[in-house]
């Protein structure tokens, strides 16, 4: 298992996510030195 400094992840969502489904795991993840990107279906802007 590559370490998380070395992982790529994506992490897609919609309009109405609940911010800490979306915060906390991507400010955990960024934490821990990993590559991370939100996108969302459309690729327009999304509001929670």
């Amino acid at each position: 298992m590559p370490k998380l400094s070395q992982a790529k992840i994506l992490i897609t969502s919609t309009h109405g996510f609940e911010q800490s489904e979306l915060g906390t795991p991507l400010h955990a993840l960024r934490e821990h030195d990993a590559t991370v990107e939100v996108a969302t279906l459309d690729g327009n802007s999304i509001q929670g």
